[in-house]
């Protein structure tokens, strides 16, 4: 009884002497000096952080990146979208341009001549006479308005061609991701056959009963057709690469050479 009561002295002498000790640490970490270590631990553990994300890797390696700039550079010479928008990039800007507004307006008069008995209009080309351009005032006037339209037409091209890497990004990630899927279903098949045979050879044995056999059976066909699933889907995402690039199945297993995932 009386060693309880010393061991209950000593346990509160020793909360009572340690309480000052408390109170120092929580007045510091309320101080100002205490939130200022804080924020030093705060700002590490955040950089730590921001460098661990950093020097995390990349879903595609370098290979996988050189071929895909490779497939967008293909696509840009056979994609309709971004073919047509740099034609009309194109001839705006020479019907946009100071002379190409001259040329337009070259052909504005007209003129009625009797050639051969029937009436025909001609174009009469009076740049000087007729109309008087003045090519510095119409320079002038147009330089604002075309600058703007010009910037569009640049940003509609630039548009178009984000687009197109967009989408040759999916497509080349959706054969990437065939070739994995595919790679998994065949190691599951494989699988599934070694417990096929597994469970024949218990059954010859006696240990596993005829039921265990079709069981392992359907999960064998399952498999199979799980792979033959994968292997369609595979060549269907290699159809769409190829579409999208304008490349032949031998021109894109050259650009996908490195690239190609285990599978």
């Amino acid at each position: 009884m009386n060693n309880r009561r010393h061991v209950e002295s000593d346990a509160f002498s020793s909360v009572a002497a340690f309480s000052p000790y408390a109170a120092r640490w929580l007045r510091f970490w309320l101080s100002r000096a205490g939130l200022a270590v804080l924020l030093v631990l705060v700002v590490l553990g955040l950089c730590s952080r921001g460098y661990a994300q950093v020097g995390a890797p990349h879903i595609l390696g370098a290979a996988q990146v050189a071929a895909f700039e490779q497939l967008v550079t293909a696509a840009k010479g056979v994609d309709p979208q971004f073919l047509q928008a740099q034609a009309t990039e194109a001839q705006k800007r020479g019907e946009l341009s100071p002379i190409g507004a001259v040329s337009a307006t070259m052909g504005v008069g007209v003129s009625l001549g009797t050639s051969g008995g029937f009436d025909q209009v001609t174009p009469g080309y009076r740049l000087s006479a007729s109309l008087g351009v003045d090519l510095v005032s119409l320079s002038r006037r147009l330089g604002s308005t075309n600058a703007a339209q010009l910037a569009a037409l640049t940003a509609s091209t630039s548009a178009a061609g984000r687009d197109l890497r967009v989408r040759v990004l999916q497509a080349f990630t959706a054969y990437l991701s065939a070739v994995r899927a595919a790679g998994v279903a065949a190691d599951a098949l494989e699988l599934a056959g070694a417990a096929l045979q597994q469970q024949q050879a218990r059954a010859v044995a006696g240990v596993s009963t005829g039921v265990d056999v079709l069981r392992a059976s359907q999960a064998r066909n399952s498999a199979d057709a799980d792979l033959y699933d994968a292997n369609l889907r595979l060549a269907v995402a290699k159809q769409q690469l190829s579409a999208i690039t304008g490349l032949t199945m031998p021109g894109l297993d050259r650009a996908l050479t490195g690239a190609k995932p285990t599978p």
